[in-house]
């Protein structure tokens, strides 16, 4: 399932269309360069993530990947990611098998047979002015 000359296909093309997305903001190239590395160095990390779970998941992407997801999810968890982290590994684990390997995931069976973790937002406390002293 897991192809190396897709996946850098797939990170190319995630580089050439933050590009011209960017293109009409007004950044510099090497403003345009970071970013762009940066989003295919976390897609890149998604998809390696994804394959290790994938060599030891008896489903296959082709017959059950709401399944697959489900339990991608879970194997996340069980690694100690983050809920956010895991939400950013979903997105581009969902993008990457539209667009590399045709699998077009609906949202609504997505709700119902994927659940992803609660993002908690963190309680901040004000500082009072003794603390800031």
């Amino acid at each position: 399932m897991y192809d190396v000359k897709l996946h850098y296909i797939y990170a190319r093309n995630t580089i050439k269309t933050n590009r011209a997305r960017k293109e009409n903001k007004r950044e510099t190239p090497r403003d345009l360069a970071r970013r762009s590395y940066n989003t295919s160095k976390g897609h890149k990390t998604a998809i390696n993530a994804f394959e290790g779970y994938y060599r030891t998941c008896e489903l296959r992407v082709d017959n059950q990947p709401l399944g697959v997801i489900s339990g991608f999810v879970e194997f996340l968890e069980i690694s100690g990611k983050s809920a956010v982290t895991i939400r950013g590994y979903i997105i581009k684990i969902k993008k990457f098998l539209r667009l590399c390997h045709g699998i077009k995931l609906d949202s609504d069976d997505f709700k119902d047979f994927v659940t992803l973790p609660q993002i908690i937002p963190d309680n901040l406390d004000p500082l009072s002015k003794e603390e800031l002293r």
